[in-house]
């Protein structure tokens, strides 16, 4: 089920930056380097990278945005992906407040987190706010300052969503847009993801520097770049075929 989908993927999240809170992950090859350069730069604020499964879009993302709010360059790690329901359902059907709304997508998440930090940590951050998990569709209207705002999935986005989504930022906050055009829901035509890179390499065709001095920055990794599990990328290979 997507609903179930959607939940394991927040876990892993989760999973990925206690690992990152405690473990300093090295760069493995120049891409991953170059992203990692990105995510750092005080002059670089929107960072879109694309890649398969395990090639450390998600790990390096989440290991600097821990760095971030832990040396208090940032005060918060906001994480947000687009929600795709079974049939017509939506959080505003499922019962309790916000936080009971998304009890589903937490309670699992702290199995994880004994194995790298005490649990009375994390739950210490979710609770100062500190750390916060928000549903695309309910970031309309907000503004979010000295934070590091990460986009995951982001290929299951349309054009107005991430427009939306990227007007959201406030001063000194810094966004990861991170995602995999192969997996998408969404036809090319209506993928925001998608469109959102070709806009960029539109305005900058002649001068592709020019789009990291205006403060954006473009990263695509490959499938040779992923090093989860050496089968990771043997599986990739066969359904490429």
């Amino acid at each position: 089920m997507k609903q179930i989908k959607s939940f394991v993927v927040v876990v892993v999240f989760f999973s990925v930056m206690v690992y990152a809170y405690q473990h300093k992950f090295q760069p493995l090859d120049t891409r991953q380097q170059k992203l990692d350069t990105l995510l750092q730069s005080e002059s670089t604020k929107i960072v879109c990278v694309t890649g398969a499964a395990g090639t450390g879009k998600t790990f390096l993302s989440c290991q600097e945005a821990v760095s971030q709010l832990r040396h208090k360059k940032k005060n918060k790690i906001v994480i947000t992906r687009p929600l795709v329901f079974v049939e017509n359902e939506e959080l505003g059907f499922l019962p309790g407040d916000m936080n009971e709304k998304m009890l589903p997508w937490t309670m699992p998440i702290f199995d994880h987190m004994k194995e790298f930090m005490e649990t009375t940590e994390v739950k210490r951050l979710v609770q100062e706010n500190k750390i916060e998990i928000s549903p695309l569709g309910y970031m309309r209207g907000r503004t979010f300052k000295d934070a590091f705002i990460i986009l995951d999935e982001a290929q299951n986005t349309t054009p107005q969503q991430m427009k939306m989504f990227l007007t959201r930022m406030g001063n000194n906050s810094k966004v990861v847009i991170n995602g995999d055009l192969e997996q998408s829901d969404l036809p090319v035509s209506n993928n925001g993801l998608q469109d959102f890179i070709l806009r960029l390499q539109s305005r900058y065709i002649d001068d592709t520097h020019g789009m990291y001095r205006d403060g954006f920055g473009l990263v695509q990794l490959y499938p040779e770049n992923t090093y989860r599990n050496d089968m990771v990328r043997k599986v990739l290979d066969i359904y490429k075929a």
